[in-house]
């Protein structure tokens, strides 16, 4: 079907005809592609030890689809432990999986890891599926942040998601 009409009233009987493609499409519009939104802490990352990351409260668009931390909380991700005299560069992600049939969709942040190396330029960043949400793609992974293991000390944080909506515009 070419044309659908997303807002308009249906009668209680009639099935559900708003998806999360509907609403992926109508934030793509407001946000213009993927990033941090304007919304509470702006997903401040932050260290709390060599294994673990918080993000704040914030939200994230990725290809129109949303994943949040709530306002007034946080979360905490893990952090590989690192290995001495190695380097290792990492990604916080926003992380969306199409489901399909009887099975949901997901939506997360997590820590993907890169390749460690013996000097810092030797160290790769972890490659990421980054499939077309709006073409039916089935995976998204939209980087956040870096990070830098340096031995087992988590060395850096690094913001590399841009800041979307109108507010930065």
């Amino acid at each position: 079907m070419g044309q659908k009409a997303i807002t308009i009233y249906t009668p209680t009987t009639a099935s559900p005809h708003i998806n999360a493609e509907d609403d992926a499409q109508i934030h793509r519009a407001y946000f213009g592609g993927s990033g941090i939104t304007e919304a509470d802490s702006l997903l401040a990352c932050t260290k709390i030890s060599d294994t673990s990351v918080r993000l704040a409260s914030g939200l994230f668009c990725n290809q129109g689809y949303m994943v949040s931390v709530s306002g007034g909380t946080t979360s905490t991700l893990a952090v590989g432990a690192g290995s001495a005299n190695t380097y290792r560069k990492d990604y916080v992600v926003a992380d969306f999986t199409r489901g399909g049939g009887a099975t949901a969709d997901t939506h997360v942040f997590v820590v993907v890891a890169g390749t460690p190396a013996a000097t810092e330029v030797g160290a790769s960043l972890p490659a990421l599926t980054q499939d077309e949400l709006g073409a039916g793609g089935a995976r998204r992974q939209e980087p956040l942040f870096s990070i830098l293991m340096n031995g087992t000390s988590l060395s850096t944080i690094t913001r590399i998601a841009e800041y979307v909506g109108s507010y930065y515009a």
